[in-house]
């Protein structure tokens, strides 16, 4: 049989020497125990240390010569030898003076071995193979007879006090747990929804006001302070620009004059200057008057004279040849001609900026900035300010316009700007509110409230301007139905069950219908807490 020796510290605790021999892999444990070891001086660590060594099924013989231990070790029936060569066994209980001698069968040691700790433990224990040998019997020559070995308590044990404080925390955290959840699950996440089915009718209105920047609401009066609110926006157009110009030059020559005398109506027929001469649809323009005169001879009655002309536009398609016939604006009975052809005309076009062009842009500008995008946010920027806009006070002005490069001016592509300024007006919200409230009181009867005005659809429509003051009409369809308390609605059902809670109030009148709605779902009546019921009114319209 294999022995284990462990050598125990001076400072070593109980529960160190116990996890020790635990840890052990021999059925012999030899205890090499220090000099003056006065933690097994206690007889309940050594009941611990031999109770260890039973339950995990070790023969533990404690290595040491000191006599206070032997009485501990005999009550407890703990095997002890002196040296690691020496037989175990108990010792007997005797006197206090008793020598270990009366125990072990084994020759006294003088004094005890010192230990080289860093030599293995069959060094220690010597060169041969001997193993400890547990006799559980005294010696012969012992005289004093052994006492019956006390029983072993098989209650003792090392206590682990770590898996205590856990399981101690585990459990009170367990505690703590159950009881928040108790209190979420009675106080907290319990609810109620109580949906009332109520008749409700439906009352149309018209209500005629007055309204004006200066003066303020007056609801009694039906005279309400006009709000206006305006946006500013700069729009920009571009398209090519598609005019045409010639800078090139224009041609010039001369044209003779001639009338007959039977169509000369009065004397001396005069050309101003500036006159329009035209041939093969190119006209010239005369530069000078010319007084036609008849020089006589054998030409018979004539009147003729002669002007120098340019033509009307530059081009090289207005020199043309000799020998043309011309027409006379103005003069249908003269005719004209040139001797000589014309010169001087050239072209050079160039791309220009038309006045269609400017037209064609700022008719597309005014006809996007009818859209319903600004009106929209009007409407919006009233709602956000507690107002109540009137669709009809909306319009479009325009503040500036303009083209640019100017008609007239080479470029390849045109822009037109314009500035639009977008208008609405309305009043407060909770005035018109008010007097909505009030009309449809007095058209509902007693007993009744208000569950809808229908401010958020009506229509303000303008009758009539009057300087900056507009008199308009309200339309609109207010909802009225029986008046609901909702608070006394709740302190009536708290606490009750569905079944209570609905026939109290179906005794309210104007009510035809209750559902009620709990939740979680273990929760089966209503909170007593009113911040946890909630009311839903439904009209006999919506179901």
């Amino acid at each position: 049989m294999k022995k284990d020796i462990i050598y125990i510290d001076s400072d070593d605790e109980i529960a160190a020497v116990v996890d020790k021999v635990v840890a052990s892999r021999s059925k012999v444990v030899a205890l090499v125990l220090p000099k003056r070891f006065t933690m097994l001086h206690s007889s309940v660590n050594m009941k611990i240390l031999n109770k260890a060594a039973n339950d995990n099924n070790k023969n533990l013989v404690l290595i040491t010569n000191e006599k206070a231990l032997m009485p501990l070790a005999a009550a407890t029936g703990m095997y002890v030898a002196k040296g690691l060569q020496s037989k175990p066994a108990i010792p007997a209980l005797a006197e206090p003076d008793t020598d270990l001698d009366d125990a072990v069968e084994a020759p006294e040691l003088d004094a005890e071995p010192t230990i080289d700790k860093t030599k293995p433990i069959g060094e220690l224990a010597g060169d041969t193979d001997e193993t400890i040998t547990i006799d559980n019997t005294t010696p012969e020559d012992t005289a004093a007879k052994k006492p019956d070995t006390p029983k072993k308590s098989k209650k003792l044990a090392v206590p682990n006090f770590e898996k205590f404080r856990l399981k101690l925390f585990l459990i009170i955290a367990g505690v703590i747990a159950l009881l928040m959840l108790l209190y979420f699950a009675v106080f907290v996440w319990p609810k109620a929804t109580v949906t009332l089915s109520v008749e409700q009718q439906e009352i149309p209105l018209s209500i005629d006001i007055t309204a004006s920047p200066t003066k303020e609401d007056n609801v009694s009066e039906k005279v309400f302070k006009l709000d206006t609110k305006t946006i500013d926006k700069a729009e920009t157009k571009s398209g090519e620009a598609t005019g045409k110009k010639d800078l090139g030059e224009k041609a010039t020559g001369e044209v003779t004059f001639s009338i007959p005398c039977s169509d000369v109506t009065s004397f001396p027929t005069t050309i101003p200057s500036g006159t329009g001469v035209s041939t093969g649809g190119l006209t010239f323009i005369t530069q000078k008057s010319v007084s036609l005169t008849n020089p006589g001879g054998s030409g018979g009655c004539k009147f003729s004279g002669s002007a120098g002309v340019i033509a009307q536009n530059a081009g090289g398609e207005y020199n043309i040849n000799k020998g043309r016939t011309f027409s006379v604006a103005g003069f249908s009975s003269v005719s004209g001609s040139n001797k000589e052809g014309f010169s001087g005309g050239s072209s050079k076009v160039i791309t220009i900026v038309s006045q269609e062009d400017c037209t064609a842009l700022t008719d597309q500008l005014n006809a996007e900035s009818n859209s319903d995008e600004l009106k929209k946010q009007l409407m919006t920027d009233f709602e956000q300010a507690g107002l109540t806009a009137s669709i009809d006070t909306y319009k479009v002005d325009t503040v500036s316009s303009s083209c640019e490069p100017a008609v007239g001016q080479e470029a390849n592509s045109v822009s037109a700007k314009a500035t639009y300024r977008y208008t609405m007006s309305g009043v407060n919200a909770d005035s018109l509110n008010e007097l909505i409230t009030q009309e449809a009181l007095e058209k509902a009867g007693q007993g009744q409230t208000i569950a809808d005005t229908g401010i958020k659809t009506a229509v303000i429509n303008v009758n009539g301007r009057s300087g900056s003051t507009l008199d308009m009409t309200v339309n609109t369809t207010a909802i009225a139905g029986v008046k609901q308390d909702e608070a006394a609605i709740k302190s009536l059902i708290a606490g009750k069950n569905a079944r209570q809670t609905a026939d109290a109030l179906k005794q309210i009148p104007g009510v035809k219908d209750v559902k009620v709605d709990y939740s979680p779902f273990w929760v089966n009546k209503t909170p007593n807490k009113e911040s946890k019921i909630s009311i839903v009114f439904v009209t006999n319209n919506d179901n």
